[in-house]
């Protein structure tokens, strides 16, 4: 599957970009929303939450806040939380969700 594959790429490639770079850059939140993912579709949802939702708050408090990156990480959350059963949760994301549409 592809999402076993890039699981260890997408972790390798986040550590080297937290020891690099700085702690805001936006591709630390890219690699938190891209591992989030993987965690997801392997049906990892304790760490797909954390991820995802690094990967949001990173986006939202971005200068400028990321949009886009935001409005997709705001899905992924959408789809994590309905799955756990969760809809007040995925709630909280849909508003954010919905921009990318």
């Amino acid at each position: 599957d592809d999402a076993d594959a890039a699981e260890p790429l997408v972790g390798e490639a986040l550590r080297v970009f937290m020891a690099r770079l700085p702690a805001d850059h936006r591709l630390i939140a890219r690699g938190h929303a891209a591992l989030g993912h993987c965690y997801l579709l392997r049906g990892g949802l304790d760490a797909a939450e954390r991820e995802l939702l690094s990967a949001y708050h990173m986006f939202a408090e971005a200068d400028p806040p990321g949009r886009a990156e935001l409005a997709d990480v705001a899905c992924r959350l959408v789809e994590l939380y309905e799955r756990w059963g969760a809809p007040a949760a995925a709630d909280e994301y849909r508003a954010a969700c919905a921009e990318s549409e």
